[in-house]
């Protein structure tokens, strides 16, 4: 899934105008303003990290605090499920946008119900049970 269901803010820029079903699933594009909207966020991460590089700035505080920015207003704008906490681990996705503007594509995205997530923990000492 590229991005969440849409919230009232969010509307127009998520379009299922041929959706494409199967079961309880959706798969729809990215409307161009959205994809460009991601795309610039994109770039603007890429742009904190390359200055955090040129510093010698191995935390990536700059890049940090934009990926902390973007997360806070994704989840802020968005209709996330309650397990959904932050956006971080989704931020990474915003690189297919700017690759789907790049080239003149569209960005296919796909919203239907959760499936389970495995985690897997490693680590040393005896067993938290």
């Amino acid at each position: 899934m590229c991005m969440p269901k849409p919230s009232k803010s969010m509307r127009g820029f998520y379009s299922p105008s041929k959706p494409n079903r199967s079961g309880n699933a959706l798969t729809g594009t990215a409307a161009p303003e959205f994809v460009e909207a991601m795309a610039d966020a994109n770039e603007r991460m890429q742009a904190a990290a390359r200055r955090d590089d040129v510093r010698g700035d191995k935390d990536l505080t700059e890049f940090t605090a934009v990926m902390d920015e973007l997360d806070r207003e994704w989840m802020r704008v968005a209709r996330w499920p309650r397990s959904v906490v932050t956006t971080k681990n989704r931020l990474a996705r915003l690189t297919w946008a700017r690759t789907a503007r790049d080239r003149g594509d569209r960005l296919y995205c796909w919203h239907g119900p959760a499936v389970p997530q495995y985690i897997v923990v490693s680590g040393t000492g005896g067993y938290p049970g």
